[in-house]
Order: C-alpha cells, then sequence, then structure tokens
C-alpha cells in the first residue's frame, strides 16, 4: 500500500528551539528553500512549543512545509501544502518530503550538527501495519478464509485477532492504514473493509475498558 511518507528530526544534544534554529539556518543558507518566518510564529503559537514553516522554491509548487513537535522532543513534517496550488498529490508529497530529507542530511553531515534524519517508506505492507507477528498470523488466519462472507466462522476468526491485538500488540495497529490496506492491496468493497474497521475498533475499545476490571 502506497502511503504519505513521514520524516523525522531527533537530537540528543539539542532542544526543540534549537532544532527549529538549525532548520532557520539551512532555510536561509540553501538557496532553494526559505524561512516564513510570520506563519512559523503563528505555527509556534498554535502548537504551543517551537516549530516553522519553510519553503521550497522547485519553480512551480512552492511548497510549504510545517514542521513541529511530534513526541518526545523528536520532530517531523506534520504537512506539505502547496502556496501556488490547490492540493498536492501523493507522489508529489513522497517526492518533496524525499528532496527536504536529502537537502537537510546533507546541510547537517556538511556542518556536523547533531540532528538524525530518517524518512519512512513509500510502500507499506501488513507487516507495517500489524507489527507484532504472533497478532499478525491472527489477521492472516482471518483473511485466508473467507473473511467477507460474514459466516459466524469468520467473525469469530476477527474476534480472536481482536482479543490478540488487545493483548500482545503494544505498539498498537494504525487502523485507519488497516482499512486502505484491505480496499487498496486486497480490493475489498468500502462497505466490506468499513465492518470489518468499525468491529475491530470497537472491540479494541471494549477491551481495553474490560482491562480496568481485571
Amino acid at each position: 500500500m502506497k502511503v504519505h511518507q513521514e520524516v523525522y528530526l531527533k537530537s540528543k544534544f539539542l532542544t526543540g528551539a534549537q532544532i527549529i534554529e538549525v532548520l532557520r539556518e539551512f532555510a536561509l543558507k540553501m538557496s532553494v528553500w526559505s524561512f516564513i518566518d510570520e506563519q512559523s510564529e503563528e505555527y509556534t503559537r498554535w502548537c504551543g512549543f517551537p516549530s516553522c514553516m519553510i519553503q521550497l522554491d522547485d519553480g512551480y509548487t512552492h511548497p510549504a512545509f510545517a514542521i513541529t513537535c511530534h513526541q518526545n522532543g523528536i520532530y517531523f513534517i506534520a504537512n506539505i501544502c502547496p502556496l501556488e496550488m490547490g492540493q498536492i498529490s501523493m507522489p508529489a508529497y513522497n517526492a518533496f518530503a524525499v528532496r527536504f530529507f536529502k537537502d537537510f542530511r546533507s546541510f547537517v553531515r556538511t556542518n556536523k550538527i547533531p540532528i538524525s534524519i530518517t524518512v519512512s517508506k513509500e510502500y507499506i505492507g501488513l507487516d507495517t501495519i500489524i507489527p507484532s507477528p504472533k497478532v499478525r498470523k491472527f489477521f492472516e488466519k482471518y483473511l485466508n478464509v473467507f473473511p467477507t462472507s460474514y459466516h459466524p466462522s469468520d467473525i469469530k476468526r476477527l474476534d480472536i485477532f481482536i482479543c490478540a491485538a488487545s493483548r500482545y500488540c503494544r505498539r498498537g495497529i494504525n487502523l485507519y492504514r488497516l482499512r486502505s490496506y484491505l480496499v487498496e492491496d486486497l480490493n475489498w468493497t468500502a462497505k466490506d473493509a468499513e465492518w470489518c474497521f468499525n468491529r475491530i475498533e470497537i472491540g479494541l475499545d471494549i477491551l481495553s475498558v474490560k482491562k480496568k476490571f481485571d
């Protein structure tokens, strides 16, 4: 399944404010990048911690990159939005994300700045959506029979997966990606994927509450 690529910035030695200052320096020194001061100030106020907006002069779209804190001091590109066009396609979004990744990585390496930068994969499979191998096997058993028949045996297999996910999947499951995977990779109808999504979501919510009584 093709997804929007995510770019993360992390440093063991720099604060969030210092990371933003490095991004400002990067945008000022790299000819095709610019730091958008006014929008950065507004974005910082809206987020509640150091954030910024930088722009790429690609000669056509002029996309703006919204960069802010993700969690635990890790920064990321929260969005890439066009200033000259109505919207950005997924391939274009990923191309811009990779362009920033390459340019910024080159900048911090050249200047020996202690920031690591990573970019996620463009294509993901079930192993990424359901990270626990043990839990994933239960879902694969559900998929390998007649999952959209709604036969009691198929629903039971799905419920077993839900129970396993609640107990063993510590990193959680991105249900929105799972729903997209069912439609895009397995050619499920939107109705069938939505039913599966809702049953898993409701099941996990109920089991989460039940844990408080165990």
